[in-house]
């Protein structure tokens, strides 16, 4: 049986058929309410497609084959040397703190 090949349209499909939204996984996530949807759109971000692939209950490396594997400055961890993805709750804590 072939792999199934997930495309942007088929993961917010499945996302709606389970009874959440982009935006609601993004917040459960800790990430910004946009995060799921920018990533969608082509923007890398490590901890939204590994919060996407958790929810979907399959591996990253499936969901997004063309960012994973043999794709140079990215591992099967999800960490991207190039750029610190912040959570956006410690965002508003050192907001706070500052104030």
């Amino acid at each position: 049986m072939p792999r199934r090949r997930w495309d942007k349209h088929d993961i917010v499909a499945e996302v709606h058929r389970r009874g959440e939204t982009l935006a609601s996984l993004s917040r459960k996530a800790g990430l910004y309410p946009t995060a799921l949807s920018c990533m969608l759109s082509g923007r890398r971000w490590p901890r939204a497609e590994r919060a996407l692939a958790d929810f979907l209950g399959v591996p990253v490396e499936r969901l997004f084959p063309d960012r994973y594997g043999a794709t140079p400055g990215a591992d099967s961890s999800g960490k991207s040397p190039v750029r610190k993805v912040k959570n956006h709750e410690d965002e508003l804590t050192e907001r706070r703190a500052a104030a």
